[in-house]
């Protein structure tokens, strides 16, 4: 599969990237992150380049917190520990904050080793946020909680956000986490976006419904179509091999889980 996408993230925005397994999501963070590097192309923040053709920031200079799928802590360090060494600032209340926020104070004189599944998740995404980070990447980071928990960490991430917000990328495959979250997300399928634009915009859709192109432009792979839903507006990738369109022509969406089919409404 060839992983071609195209995208921005404002400074305080929450772009979620939802779309079935196999399709370029972690890939995509991996990039951002430098731990993989792209084929071609450019990654950039604000005035920094970090890849053009080749590396040209480290991960490390790169100031981003990262939840991994498998936590990723460090196992001879305790719960504390973990949140200490990521902090730029010896000490920081801000540490006490996030154990108390993510109901890790009983447990911060822990190893990693001797902790849940859960409980290693909420660990890894405190360390993440005790960082301070430029930009925040999260790859499925409460899918090990059950839904009470899962429910009042996203109040906690909501809280924090609006005291210390960066732009935050947050892979999901969970709907109503993604609605209270994401400002905006992307649907990848087979290595391309197939749509962006509001989470209620995509979710709420059930079958086939008619949308009226507004505007085309040249995306990664053919032309990329903006398209008016009702009081709805959002993009959406139309492969070179496809029936040309026009501003202003029908097309049949198809929403699931899976992306968007789009083809030519026939009158």
């Amino acid at each position: 599969m060839d992983l071609a996408v195209q995208f921005e993230v404002g400074a305080e925005e929450t772009l979620g990237i939802y779309g079935p397994s196999g399709v370029g999501k972690t890939s995509t963070l991996r990039m951002i992150a430098g731990l993989l590097e792209p084929d071609g192309g450019r990654i950039d923040f604000g005035d920094e380049t970090w890849y053009a053709g080749r590396t040209l920031t480290p991960p490390a200079a790169r100031g981003i917190g990262f939840v991994f799928q498998d936590y990723a802590l460090f196992p001879n360090l305790t719960v504390a520990e973990n949140l200490r060494y990521a902090s730029p600032i010896a000490d920081d209340p801000y540490q006490d904050e996030l154990l108390e926020s993510f109901q890790l104070l009983g447990l911060s004189d822990q190893l990693p080793g001797q902790l849940s599944g859960g409980q290693q998740q909420r660990v890894a995404l405190a360390r993440a946020l005790a960082q301070q980070p430029r930009l925040l990447l999260l790859d499925e980071p409460l899918s090990a909680l059950d839904g009470q928990l899962r429910s009042h960490l996203h109040h906690q991430l909501l809280r924090l956000r609006k005291h210390r917000s960066c732009p935050t990328i947050l892979i999901s495959h969970d709907e109503d986490e993604l609605r209270k979250l994401a400002d905006r997300i992307l649907v990848l399928h087979e290595g391309k976006v197939v749509f962006s634009g509001s989470p209620e915009a995509y979710f709420k859709r059930e079958g086939q419904l008619i949308g009226y192109v507004s505007e085309l432009s040249t995306g990664p792979s053919g032309m990329r179509l903006t398209v008016r839903l009702g009081s709805d507006v959002f993009t959406v990738d139309w492969p070179a091999a496809a029936p040309l369109l026009e501003v202003g022509v029908a097309v049949h969406l198809t929403f699931s889980a899976a992306g968007i089919q789009i083809e030519k409404a026939t009158s």
